[in-house]
């Protein structure tokens, strides 16, 4: 089951000025490691086969929309620029169908703002209208499931508040960052991406003693997350989170 991943900073989504700005305040090697490696492709393309069967045969049940919204995400984490973009209004589509069926559903409101930060990535204009949307449906979807994903909704605000420009450019908020990822972090403490993400914030604000206290949970985390979160859909995750725990020890100097 593909699961969000966005440890990135949001210089993932937004385009031409903003993406020169936010790179100027983060170190580069940071935004080459924001892509899950293209190697597992196969992996997303058969989710998303496999997604399109199921609705097929029930194009009415709102479980198999937001999944296929979810698949749609993923996949589109292997493409770039035409192809992502189609991709990611497709899954914008469907969720928002979905919604018209279940207004309240918080998968629906998940995966529509991940599509969403999808095409954000691809577009020149509009990118900041979408950011906004995608705070929105975030915070439905933290409201009516805070444990959805493991914590998706609100890792997701974290990451968010903290990478976006601050207003009146956008809705960037760093205190609105910290509780968010530490709340994600509370609720599913036992997932590698939160406790990544966690550190990788701290890093960058400068805070390397907490970030230290922090790191000597890391290596349990990973290694239970290897047997608990098994199948090849969970391949892609494991690769980079693994580089991922490498580059934060290798900065923390461990």
């Amino acid at each position: 089951m593909a699961t969000s991943n966005w440890h990135g900073t949001l210089a993932r989504w937004l385009p031409g000025g903003i993406l020169c700005l936010l790179l100027s305040l983060s170190p580069a090697s940071e935004h080459q490691k924001t892509a899950l490696s293209p190697k597992f492709v196969a992996i997303a393309e058969k989710g998303l086969m496999e997604a399109r069967r199921a609705l097929a045969t029930t194009p009415e049940d709102v479980e198999r929309i937001w999944q296929l919204g979810r698949a749609l995400y993923f996949r589109a984490e292997f493409t770039t620029g035409k192809e992502r973009g189609e991709l990611a209004e497709e899954g914008i589509a469907v969720c928002e169908s979905g919604l018209a069926r279940v207004p309240d559903s918080a998968e629906c409101h998940y995966y529509l703002a991940m599509n969403q930060g999808q095409l954000a990535r691809e577009k020149l204009w509009g990118a900041l209208g979408l950011v906004r949307a995608m705070r929105d449906h975030l915070r439905l979807a933290a409201l009516a499931k805070p444990k959805l994903d493991h914590a998706g909704p609100d890792r997701c605000l974290g990451l968010l508040f903290r990478d976006a420009p601050g207003w009146p450019v956008s809705v960037g908020d760093g205190k609105a960052a910290v509780v968010h990822l530490d709340r994600a972090y509370s609720l599913a403490s036992d997932y590698p991406e939160n406790l990544l993400v966690l550190l990788e914030s701290r890093l960058k604000r400068g805070d390397r003693k907490a970030a230290k206290i922090l790191m000597s949970q890391g290596g349990a985390v990973l290694e239970k997350a290897k047997l608990i979160l098994e199948g090849p859909h969970w391949e892609p995750y494991h690769h980079d989170w693994a580089a991922r725990w490498k580059d934060i020890r290798a900065r923390l100097g461990d």
